[in-house]
């Protein structure tokens, strides 16, 4: 690869300090990069197939610099895994939607064709359901969109509710008020918006301080509830049950938005007969040509593998389970049966108690 038309500038940027993103991508990709004298050019050694990889990936990264990006090792483990989805090509092109600004200034965009389909979906629908596996930045997505709603003034406030379910351990009862103990649930979504508004910020807003706010709460609470010139996420949508989605879809009001998020592939309940969540059940009706065109508020948003831009070992650890999934014909813990021995032993020891208090009772 010819360096000699590129700026000296552009070079150190794309290399990094010591050549560490040449390093990263020599390891990552099992080649030999080595760059001659006066970085006249760049000698490549390896499987071809990987070398092409690598090639196309610094090109990419001389173009960013050009327009003035920073190459930094995150940047280079973006480009690795948007190489290995085959996405590299719009990186780009995903720049130029811009989703919402931090506070620093740093702008927001789509990282993956499924991020941008899921923008697309939320401006031009009332309620969506957006599913993919972990990594995928839908919740993240969804909140960085209701920001700058909030921020432009076209809400007024931002909904965050999400089902109290624990992740296969009960954590027994959590200190503080009402909203200490919901908000232990939502710390992801409250990073997220406090990476974009700043946590003084962020906690005025929480606090109800003034015109916009952002409330958080539980589903079991949201009965009574009108959502009014809102954006609601609600996350971790698996683990809602079929009550629940009545309950909370029937919330919405005027100038309002519903963003339901859920990776259907990590259900912390007991699913029915068909192994399905309701979330995959909702998303199945909808995608149906039975109901095709009939009910023009909802959409849906379907994000996949290609699509994860948490970390290159995210992904390898989703693949890793989908392959033993394969193997083995179900999912790790995912077909979840009443513990009949748990169930007996809690009823057994609730008839000892009742027991226990009338024979209390008599003897008085």
């Amino acid at each position: 690869m010819d360096l000699t038309k590129k700026r000296n500038d552009d070079i150190q940027n794309v290399f990094g300090p010591e050549d560490v993103n040449l390093k990263t991508l020599e390891k990552h990709y099992d080649v030999e990069i080595k760059v001659t004298p006066n970085y006249e050019k760049i000698e490549f050694g390896g499987a071809k197939e990987n070398i092409n990889k690598v090639k196309k990936i610094i090109m990419t990264l001389f173009e960013m610099s050009k327009k003035g990006k920073e190459i930094t090792l995150e940047t280079i483990n973006n480009a690795i895994l948007l190489e290995t989805q085959g996405n590299l090509d719009d990186y780009e092109h995903f720049k130029k939607v811009e989703i919402c600004k931090t506070l620093r200034g740093e702008i927001i965009y789509p990282k993956t064709q499924g991020q941008k389909k899921l923008v697309d979906t939320i401006k031009e629908n009332s309620i969506i359901f957006a599913s993919g596996p972990a990594g995928t930045g839908k919740t993240f997505v969804a909140a960085a969109y209701a920001a700058n709603m909030l921020k432009a003034g076209k809400i007024e406030k931002i909904y965050l509710a999400r089902p109290n379910v624990e992740a296969g351990e009960k954590l027994g009862f959590l200190p503080g008020d009402v909203r200490e103990k919901v908000e232990m649930y939502l710390v992801p979504l409250l990073n997220s918006l406090q990476d974009i508004f700043g946590k003084e910020q962020l906690e005025k807003y929480l606090e109800g301080k003034g015109s916009k706010t952002i409330e958080t709460g539980a589903v079991a609470y949201m009965r009574g509830l009108t959502f009014k010139d809102t954006i609601a996420i609600i996350d971790e949508a698996q683990n809602l049950t079929g009550e629940q989605f009545k309950l909370i879809l029937s919330r919405i009001g005027t100038n309002s938005k519903i963003i339901i998020c859920g990776d259907t592939r990590q259900s912390d309940i007991e699913v029915g007969p068909s192994g399905k969540t309701s979330l995959e059940l909702l998303m199945d009706y909808l995608d149906s040509k039975k109901v095709e065109g009939k009910y023009k508020t909802f959409a849906t948003c379907r994000l996949t593998n290609r699509d994860v831009v948490r970390s290159q070992e995210c992904l390898e650890a989703i693949e890793l389970i989908e392959d033993f999934e394969i193997l083995h014909g179900k999912g790790i813990g995912r077909e979840k049966k009443p513990n009949y021995i748990q169930n007996l032993c809690e009823l057994l020891e609730k008839y000892i108690q009742i027991q226990n208090k009338d024979e209390i009772k008599k003897e008085k």
